[in-house]
């Protein structure tokens, strides 16, 4: 019973889910002129523990690469923009799906999903398998991208390996400990994500994801219709087992981050209405020598509220580490006191 359950939920989600990404894109005359004309490859990968992450990769892997990780609830199609984007043709891209999300294998055994190891060995899986295709290459750098939750995963791969592979860590909206702690989460993103969405009742779980969706932007930027649909059929087709985990995770990754030998970029937005950007700021003051970028009225997903701004940051802070000889770094930028929310223009994508 419990098995044709799930089957009807993820057939279900699987409609809901190509209904609204045709949805997102409709409308569009002939090819986006910010879009790569390359058709990814795709593959897959399989865990420690007999699980398939879904990985999706462009560009030259003699180039540096850039390994993106999203957040819960989501899937590898939450850095569409980024992935997609002409900005970054001169690099090696790769995005994956999380263990149980996207076109990862599911599991309900919600013991996949909560053991934080199990997280650090997908990353240092799909890490080795980039360095195996690199071979004897003269560029083996390669930049971890983590959104939103993915933290776990890319936090939890620092904290149980050495992270030397690594050239440099980008955190964009990250959270660094678990619900059980004070004034990490917005109070709805806590009752949200830690309570209604790890519900079995599937309408309140896809009402929940509405709702956990909205506040991805600014207020002052809401997401298209298309867009948040577009979302809403990615978190539907994480199953229930995946979000019940999330709840149950209980993580402090501060002193992870602030022990990290490598380079690191913060890129958070003071509007975000997910991760609290105090605790963002007080995160990225643990490495004071460090690049901070604060995004004045943008919430939790600038990647897609300020794309060409997300990309060129993104480009230039990880080319002042390929070609340190042409790095002109930029003073961090500090926090408003009060936070001015500009009506930010639609994105053009």
């Amino acid at each position: 019973m419990v098995i044709m359950k799930v089957i009807w939920l993820l057939c279900i989600s699987t409609l809901l889910l190509m209904s609204v990404v045709s949805g997102q894109f409709q409308g569009k005359q002939g090819k986006n002129p910010e879009q790569a004309d390359e058709v990814p490859k795709t593959y897959q990968l399989r865990t420690t523990d007999d699980m398939t992450l879904f990985v999706e990769e462009r560009g030259d892997v003699s180039n540096p690469t850039i390994i993106f990780t999203h957040g819960y609830f989501t899937s590898r199609l939450a850095w569409d923009t980024t992935f997609t984007s002409n900005r970054l043709n001169n690099y090696h891209l790769v995005r994956w799906d999380l263990r149980g999300m996207g076109d990862s294998s599911k599991d309900t055994d919600v013991d996949k999903y909560n053991n934080l190891d199990l997280y650090a060995n997908d990353v240092k899986l799909i890490v080795d398998d980039v360095l195996t295709k690199k071979g004897n290459t003269q560029n083996n750098q390669i930049f971890l991208v983590t959104w939103g939750t993915g933290s776990i995963a890319t936090l939890s791969y620092f904290r149980n390996f050495t992270g030397d592979k690594i050239s440099g860590y980008v955190n964009v909206g990250n959270n660094f400990q678990s619900f059980k702690e004070d004034n990490i989460f917005t109070e709805y993103s806590r009752v949200t994500i830690g309570g209604v969405v790890t519900s079995e009742t599937y309408m309140l779980i896809l009402d929940s994801l509405k709702n956990l969706f909205n506040r991805f932007t600014s207020t002052n930027n809401p997401f298209p219709p298309s867009t948040l649909s577009f979302f809403i059929g990615i978190g539907a087709y994480a199953p229930t087992e995946s979000r019940l985990a999330y709840g149950q995770l209980d993580y402090d990754f501060t002193g992870t981050f602030t022990n990290l030998t490598i380079p690191t970029l913060s890129i958070y937005g003071d509007d975000d209405q997910i991760v609290n950007p105090e605790h963002s700021k007080s995160v990225a003051e643990l490495r004071p020598n460090d690049v901070v970028q604060v995004y004045p009225g943008i919430g939790h997903v600038p990647m897609w509220e300020v794309p060409e701004r997300f990309e060129n940051d993104l480009d230039r802070w990880i080319g002042s580490i390929v070609n340190p000889k042409n790095n002109n770094k930029e003073p961090n930028e500090t926090q408003p006191k009060q936070p001015n929310k500009p009506k930010q223009p639609k994105r053009r994508r």
